[in-house]
């Protein structure tokens, strides 16, 4: 004779960590560890059918293309994109900076002369395309 639970008790499954009731337990456990693993890398729950493609997919190693940093690719996010090493162009000269020399080369071709060709003024570069609308 299988004993009654008591309504809404439940029970962490170990593969999936869902809360199951008691009374179901039994079936999903057993179910859910056949069809199921749960990555020791990340911690996510994958069907065992996709187990090498996850791996292959979230756990590859992935290189910064700009320094040396590589990293798993579960963990190697945005970090491109806030590389100091990045390229940045000037807007002055059109020459390319690793992103951590740009502020003090864009600071230093900014403060560069022109003649205005309207005036016939001096006008610091950073300073060229306001001159020009107010002039």
């Amino acid at each position: 004779m299988v004993e009654a639970q008591p309504e809404g008790e439940t029970k962490k499954c170990p593969t999936c960590e869902r809360q199951i009731e008691l009374a179901k337990f039994r079936m999903h456990d057993i179910g859910c560890a056949r069809m199921n693993y749960k990555c020791r890398e990340c911690g996510e729950v994958v069907p065992k059918a996709d187990k090498e493609e996850h791996e292959a997919e979230a756990h590859a190693k992935v290189a910064c293309k700009y320094c040396s940093f590589s990293e798993m690719k579960s963990k190697f996010g945005s970090h491109e994109e806030r590389c100091e090493l990045r390229p940045k162009v000037c807007e002055y000269c059109d020459k390319e900076f690793a992103f951590e020399k740009f502020h003090d080369h864009h600071e230093m071709c900014g403060s560069r002369t022109e003649k205005c060709p309207v005036c016939n003024r001096f006008i610091c570069l950073r300073d060229k395309q306001m001159h020009l609308q107010t002039d």
